[in-house]
């Protein structure tokens, strides 16, 4: 170990007298300042979602369903897609022992998303990470960057805690130039996040290698986050045995996925630091990347900086997620590099996103506060050197996220959710039904396709999410406007509860009133009613009675409006296939 710890300390320079830092005061400020940013961030961009009340595709269909449970155990440790998401686990059963309503519960899911998210990206700018990176500007321009970069559902409840590999990168880096202290306190929550996503995994390796150094917490806190972990691993094999996990099957071999995940790290570091929207080929990307993290070598060799640590963790981040994703979605993740030339960054992405990121603030900071810089620095300013090159450093870093295109990046993928996505949850209006004691509940959720409730199940399958439809408008009856629904033969085999539609209202109308006549095999007519208030985009229309209904042998339906609306389908031409409405109910 002493052998080990010499070696870091001529690496990263600690031999060397660290720089003065200044008041802890402006560390804590832009904490604050990163927070907030990240709250209003999201408020500007998805407030009408976010004060909506909407569930979002799982927070119904698994975390509230599994709060609800008699059994503590699965309170906790129910599994998603084959994993244990502990920390939702944990707020979705503090909502329920709360005795929260059905619909508060929403609030409580999307409010929590929204903090964590904010506080786990903030915690760069924290002053306990200036001996790694010493200037707080240049963390305060890293966490803003790492704030604008996500996708929308990356930052929904139930993928949030993808952002813990922030503050683990950032703490093993700590770890890794603290020779005389330990860590803070706080990084005693960070193996929580192991028994979250899979990918925060990728984050392990760097931490039980820097354990080898560290101080006595650090090192207690990767062999907890170790062992918590392996239950992680543990669980994702039993679930892979048993077809409960979206793991793609794949003929590639073991050294065939290794080599696709080390083009993967060249590829992604190039297209990370050049733009993240270039249209470079795979062999460019490549060659940038290789570039780049030469320079990252050379830094760490010649400049012996306390921050070659963040540069070293956020390369082997960035690695090992694409490692995890080679294995785990190889179909997708394969040698021909398809997912280099994919515009943005969705979740199996966050891991390479903060690794590059954090390795090229990394970069900067080396440049900047190394040892031999400080020096040359004091020959032509030998006051208030370490201000000028710390000041020189958010400048160069800035300039460089406002260069290659973050920002026009982060508003490409922070435009308004189109109205499959943010227009169809009927969460709202079901909350009363479903807080009684009904027994068939059937709530479109969002994105649409996705159905919450109790006792109810799509009865037929509209293929997912429509990424693309059509309008088709209602044929003019009378004072009405009608559209007679196709009934497929799994509807009319089954018990029919409620139908939903997407509907369009004609400019200058909001509130659309419907009624679905449904007729069955023995010529009984029920009649479901439905309204709603409707964006100029398009909602849904659920129509549904209380009690559900249930009606068998269904032989047609429907749809009468009193406005002259238009209905999704999935292409106005085909008249065999076009529907796209949600049929729910009970099979029989």
């Amino acid at each position: 170990m002493a052998v080990l710890s010499g070696r870091r300390d001529r690496i990263l320079g600690l031999d060397e007298a660290a720089p003065p830092a200044p008041a802890t005061g402006r560390a804590y400020a832009f904490f604050v300042v990163a927070a907030l940013f990240y709250v209003l961030h999201q408020f500007l961009t998805r407030g009408g979602y976010l004060l909506s009340g909407s569930m979002w595709a799982e927070m119904a269909t698994n975390y509230y369903v599994k709060a609800q449970s008699d059994s503590v155990l699965d309170q906790l440790f129910a599994t998603d897609a084959g994993y244990i998401p502990l920390p939702q686990r944990i707020i979705a059963m503090a909502g329920h022992e709360l005795g929260m309503t059905p619909g508060a519960v929403p609030y409580l899911y999307t409010g929590t998303a929204v903090v964590l998210g904010a506080v786990l990206i903030a915690t760069v700018c924290l002053p306990a990470f200036r001996p790694v990176v010493s200037s707080d500007g240049l963390r305060l321009v890293l966490a803003l960057t790492l704030m604008l970069a996500p996708d929308f559902e990356t930052r929904t409840f139930i993928n949030v805690t993808y952002f813990a590999v922030v503050p683990l990168v950032a703490v093993t880096a700590l770890a890794a130039v603290q020779r005389d202290s330990d860590v803070p306190g706080w990084a005693w929550v960070l193996p929580l996040f192991m028994l979250s996503k899979p990918a925060v995994l990728a984050a392990l390796p760097a931490m039980l290698l820097v354990a080898l150094i560290s101080r006595p917490r650090f090192r207690r806190i990767a062999l907890v986050s170790a062992a918590v972990g392996a239950v992680q691993v543990v669980q994702l094999f039993r679930s892979a045995l048993a077809g409960g996990t979206p793991l793609q099957a794949s003929d590639e071999s073991a050294l065939s996925k290794l080599i696709a995940a080390i083009k993967y790290t060249l590829g992604f570091a190039g297209r990370l630091v050049l733009a993240p929207s270039t249209t470079l080929g795979p062999g460019a990307l490549m060659l940038a990347g290789g570039v780049f993290l030469l320079l990252c070598l050379a830094g760490a060799v010649f400049l012996r900086s306390r921050a070659s640590a963040l540069v070293g963790v956020g390369v082997a981040l960035l690695f090992f997620t694409m490692l995890v994703d080679a294995f785990t979605f190889a179909a997708a993740f394969g040698r021909d590099m398809g997912m280099l030339a994919i515009p943005g960054f969705d979740r199996r992405l966050v891991g390479a996103v903060v690794g590059v990121l954090m390795a090229l603030t990394g970069l900067v900071a080396m440049v900047a506060e190394s040892p031999r810089t400080a020096a040359l620095v004091r020959r032509f300013r030998p006051a208030g050197a370490p201000g000028a090159t710390r000041l020189v450093a958010t400048a160069v870093l800035a300039a460089w996220v406002l260069a290659v295109g973050w920002v026009p990046y982060a508003v490409s993928v922070n435009q308004p959710l189109a109205v499959q996505y943010g227009n169809a949850s009927q969460w709202q209006r079901m909350s009363p039904v479903m807080a009684g004691a009904e027994p068939v509940v059937c709530i479109p959720l969002n994105p649409y396709g996705w159905i919450g409730g109790r006792g109810c199940v799509p009865l037929s399958d509209i293929g997912g999410t429509p990424v693309t439809f059509e309008w088709q408008p209602a044929s003019p009856e009378g004072d009405d406007w009608e559209l007679d629904l196709p009934v497929p033969r799994t509807v009319q085999d089954a018990a029919l509860a409620s139908v939903a539609v997407m509907v369009r209202p004609p400019d200058g109308v909001e509130s659309v009133s419907a009624r679905a006549v449904i007729t069955q095999d023995d010529d009984r007519e029920t009649v479901l009613a439905a309204d709603a208030e409707l964006p100029a985009e398009g909602g849904v229309l659920q129509f549904y009675d209380v009690p559900a209904p249930l009606l068998a042998d269904v032989r047609s339906v429907r749809l009468v409006f009193d406005s002259p609306v238009e209905v999704a389908v999935k292409d106005a031409s085909d008249d065999d296939d076009a529907s796209l409405a949600l049929w729910l109910g009970l099979p029989r």
